[in-house]
């Protein structure tokens, strides 16, 4: 066995093995050693330093993947028609977007989809798809824009990044009206105002793609809530607010 499981408190589960570059995270509801029936999360934390092999990638990919369905809830496991055995003997097979429709029909909210058909996200899309084989993911455009994001700052101090409080300053100046996610700019706060997308997952042209079905332009952290009220709650956590069914 790859990894060994050890308890760090009644809720958390921790395994190590050095040597490898990852850190993961899988969320179980169901069985855990001792926890009947209970939420719980199992870390997954290895050491940082050189990139995995193939082979050593795939050996901690189907270990992880092996801890997240011994764990998992009958329910959990209803989404996969598969036994765990057809799932290892080939997992990429199993996996393929283009055999799965188990996933037709979800409606899920994010900040981009691959799917949205705007001018921008169309030309990064066939520019991502051109360079990588394959269609964008949230990452994929998240990193991208971030990348952008500094560039554009850079651009604003002339290029002058090591003057720290006027490179900060000028981080917050920055706007992307053509983000492929859509316009992206900073509250005063420093936080985010996008789009927010409802997405429907759908198969087009062969694959699956997650369909923008509706848009909720320029939210910001407080959403419809005036700020100056907002920041009046307490923090929230796990007592703020009140579950009303726990």
């Amino acid at each position: 066995m790859l990894c060994r499981l050890t308890q760090l408190d009644s809720d958390v589960w921790h395994t190590s093995s050095s040597g490898l570059a990852a850190n993961v995270c899988l969320r179980t509801q169901g069985r855990l050693p001792d926890r009947p029936a209970e939420r719980g999360v199992v870390i997954v934390t290895v050491g940082s330093g050189t990139q995995l092999p193939p082979e050593v990638e795939n050996e901690l990919v189907t270990e992880l993947a092996r801890l997240a369905l011994e764990e998992a809830a009958p329910e959990e496991l209803v989404l996969f028609s598969e036994t765990a055995e057809e799932y290892f003997k080939d997992p990429q097979a199993v996996l393929d977007p283009k055999r799965r429709d188990e996933a037709l029909g979800f409606v899920t909210p994010l900040i981009y989809s691959a799917a949205l058909d705007t001018p921008a996200n169309r030309k990064f899309v066939a520019d991502y798809r051109k360079k990588y084989g394959k269609v964008p993911s949230y990452f994929s455009e998240t990193c991208y824009t971030s990348a952008r994001w500094i560039n554009e700052a850079a651009k604003l101090v002339g290029g002058n990044v090591e003057e720290r409080e006027k490179f900060i300053a000028a981080f917050r100046k920055v706007e992307l009206p053509d983000a492929p996610r859509g316009p992206l700019k900073l509250d005063q706060w420093g936080n985010p105002i996008q789009n927010i997308y409802v997405r429907k997952v759908e198969r087009k042209g062969g694959e699956l793609q997650n369909t923008v079905i509706h848009t909720f332009p320029a939210v910001s952290q407080f959403w419809n809530y005036k700020p100056e009220e907002y920041l009046k709650l307490p923090v929230y956590n796990r007592d703020y607010p009140p579950c009303k069914a726990c």
